[in-house]
């Protein structure tokens, strides 16, 4: 409206000129004030109706040209388009063959309402117009070593977090990191394969955990069959704001493998930690059944193939001289084939009491200087359970005395050097060392020496057995007891 006044205010003072003096009408003030008359709430940078373009001052006469007839044409009919669009209207003013011209550069506002984003990302600031009611993407965040990423935030002391979504009001965002003090880590274990050198990832041993940033980490672990390899290994680090992986790399520990037959060498190599041993089919040998493999040289101890290698093995290839099936025994235990239980044991007990020629228990002072003679020494006997060589002579029990090897307080019968009864059976007297046979007292054989039990030296323990077990066959009564 002030515009309008002053336009009608200036074609009233020209009016007035004519009047008082009448080639008075001064173009170039007119040149200078004429301008554009915009609807109310409308200037040149927001023009939402239509714009009144005059077409004469009194004699001075205006034409119209525009640069986009299709929103404001040349008179003044504003037709709006979707987006904001920028007009330059150009006026030519006339008057006495005096011709000027002006432009004038207007905002015509799109149909839809836009707001203006920053996106402030430290030195990096991006600038968009989104549409009312759009949406928009946001960046990707820079990583910045040692901070966690929080948010964004709509305000300069990052206070308000933005809730992405659709615009509608003008925004400047801003990003907003903290300092990272716990982290997390990961610990890969591979181990080598067996059947190649590839290493495969064990999910049995790999981890993921927390740690302080800062924090010193350890990796080196001790494995049976496995040693680290560290050329590939990473043994150290440290925990950091980024997480942090290390792989640790397991070779596999070789273990020695033989394998012979008759004392021939028919396989020797390095093998692998829970690699397995491949039987190897021999070729027939005649008038001989092969057993098996054994992992003992002198005994019959069978291999088991199904088993890991765990250590270094060397097995020896058992044969057994295939007898012939006609073959009948004939010996002291003849009539003992195919016996069991009560019967193996009757038939035992005859066989023990066949011929069997009882002595009293004096005699034993005089006979066991012969059954346990030293061999290095005839004038000497072994002691039983401490091993050593004494004096066989029978000195009435200082050497040496009669050790019961089934305890005398057991056996259920009194010793009598005139009596003839279990006590007196020379296969249960040793001799031994008048001490020890107290400290031994009635104990039981046991692996180890304690208060109910007593554990004899190695080299009579197959001997001990032996008399265990012929007076559990000779004496019923010790059975039943």
């Amino acid at each position: 409206m002030k515009r309008l006044f002053l336009v009608l205010l200036m074609s009233l003072s020209l009016v007035f000129l004519v009047g008082c003096e009448e080639s008075s009408i001064d173009f170039d003030q007119a040149y200078e004030t004429f301008d554009i008359m915009y609807q109310e709430n409308d200037d040149e940078n927001h023009v939402t109706n239509h714009v009144t373009l005059l077409t004469r001052i009194d004699e001075i006469r205006i034409t119209w040209e525009t640069s986009e007839p299709g929103v404001i044409d040349q008179f003044g009919n504003v037709i709006r388009q979707s987006d904001d669009i920028e007009v330059v209207l150009t006026a030519t003013l006339t008057y006495q063959g005096e011709t000027k011209t002006k432009a004038f550069n207007v905002i015509v506002k799109g149909l839809f309402e836009y707001f203006d984003v920053i996106i402030n990302q430290g030195d990096d600031i991006t600038e968009l117009r989104i549409k009312s009611g759009d949406s928009f993407d946001l960046p990707e965040v820079e990583e910045v070593e040692g901070y966690a990423f929080i948010g964004w935030f709509k305000d300069v002391n990052k206070n308000t977090p933005y809730t992405h979504g659709p615009v509608t009001e003008d925004l400047t965002l801003y990003t907003k990191y903290e300092v990272i003090t716990v982290s997390s880590y990961t610990v890969n274990y591979y181990f080598e394969n067996i059947e190649d050198d590839d290493y495969t990832l064990s999910d049995e041993y790999s981890f993921t955990v927390q740690g302080n940033v800062g924090q010193r980490i350890l990796t080196s672990i001790e494995l049976f069959g496995f040693k680290i390899n560290e050329d590939l290994s990473d043994l150290e680090g440290y925990v950091t704001a980024t997480p942090q992986v290390f792989n640790v790399y397991f070779d596999r520990d070789t273990f020695l493998v033989r394998m012979e037959s008759d004392g021939v060498m028919l396989y020797e190599a390095y093998q692998k930690f829970q690699s397995k041993v491949s039987e190897i089919t021999l070729e027939p040998k005649e008038n001989y059944i092969f057993l098996g493999w054994s992992t003992s040289q002198t005994e019959l101890v069978l291999f088991d193939f199904d088993l890991d290698i765990s250590s270094n093995i060397h097995l020896y290839a058992k044969w057994q001289l295939d007898i012939d099936d006609e073959y009948t025994y004939q010996g002291y235990y003849e009539g003992a084939d195919g016996l069991t239980d009560s019967n193996l044991v009757s038939f035992l007990h005859e066989r023990l009491n066949q011929g069997f020629s009882p002595v009293d228990y004096g005699a034993a002072r005089y006979i066991l200087d012969d059954t346990d003679q030293d061999p290095n020494n005839p004038n000497n006997l072994i002691l039983v359970y401490l091993g050593t060589s004494v004096s066989g002579a029978w000195d009435s029990g200082i050497t040496w005395n009669r050790e019961h090897v089934w305890p005398q307080s057991l056996l259920g019968t009194d010793a009598s050097n005139s009596t003839i009864n279990s006590a007196s059976d020379l296969h249960n007297l040793k001799p031994a060392n008048p001490a020890e046979n107290s400290s031994r007292s009635n104990k039981y054989f046991d692996v180890m020496t304690g208060p109910e039990t007593y554990l004899p030296r190695a080299a009579v323990r197959g001997d001990i057995a032996r008399i265990l077990f012929y007076m559990d066959i000779m004496y019923q009564e010790l059975r039943n007891g």
